[in-house]
């Protein structure tokens, strides 16, 4: 079985060779029981070369925004995108110590491996799997994708939807910035899991159409993790 570094897991979607604007992003902080956490996202803006920056804060709990984004965009072609993210930070400051968010703490970056898609899911659709450990528990994320209608017909888009299962237990995850039931996407895939406090924040690249191409913004999926059972616990708990 092929097991891959975090970073190098190419979970689902192809994506254009160009990016018009591509995002990158950071986990600013958790709150100290896990049920808030704030990450940031960042970019050169294509048209006008100015950075950007904007903060979300996420009820990982819920799986919904809570709070922002905060958005800042500082109109000088001469400096950083991580410029424009200490005064977003600025913005989302009252907010984050409303819910008591630290930025010393980030989080654990979880270990991902590609594995197969779990027997009963059907060829229909394009599904990937990626397994991680949590504690005791033996955890797997399921991309799935299925074409989608699309105008014009040529751009392919597909309806995607993220699952968990941990130990038999299943549940689907929530995009917590997605208008749209089931979220279409021209590309879907995971770059990151972090877990704190029983919860994972799953990280995914959205690709989409932009003005000269195609655009990545990185949008989270959150979760509370099951509780494992205390013989599990008893055998694997401790690491």
């Amino acid at each position: 079985m092929l097991r891959l570094s975090i970073a190098f897991v190419a979970v689902a979607g192809s994506f254009a060779a160009r990016a018009a604007d591509k995002m990158s992003h950071s986990v600013v902080g958790w709150s100290a029981d896990g049920r808030y956490f704030a990450f940031e996202r960042s970019v050169m803006l294509d048209g006008s070369g100015y950075p950007m920056c904007e903060v979300a804060i996420i009820d990982a709990d819920s799986g919904e925004l809570s709070a922002g984004p905060f958005k800042a965009v500082l109109e000088d072609t001469r400096i950083l995108p991580e410029h424009a993210c200490v005064a977003a930070r600025s913005d989302a400051q009252g907010a984050m110590e409303f819910r008591r968010i630290d930025p010393a703490l980030k989080g654990k970056r979880l270990k991902l491996a590609q594995t197969a898609p779990p027997a009963h899911i059907g060829t229909a659709a394009r599904t990937i799997g990626i397994k991680f450990r949590e504690g005791a528990r033996a955890c797997i994320l399921l991309v799935t994708e299925t074409p989608a209608r699309s105008e014009p017909p040529e751009w392919v888009l597909y309806a995607w939807h993220l699952g968990l299962s941990c130990d038999g237990e299943e549940h689907m995850l929530r995009c917590t910035e997605c208008d749209k039931e089931p979220p279409l996407a021209a590309g879907i895939r995971i770059v990151e899991v972090r877990s704190h406090q029983d919860r994972i924040a799953v990280f995914l690249e959205r690709s989409t159409r932009g003005f000269e191409g195609f655009d990545v913004t990185p949008i989270v999926s959150a979760s509370r993790l099951p509780v494992a059972s205390s013989g599990r616990a008893a055998d694997g708990g401790s690491r």
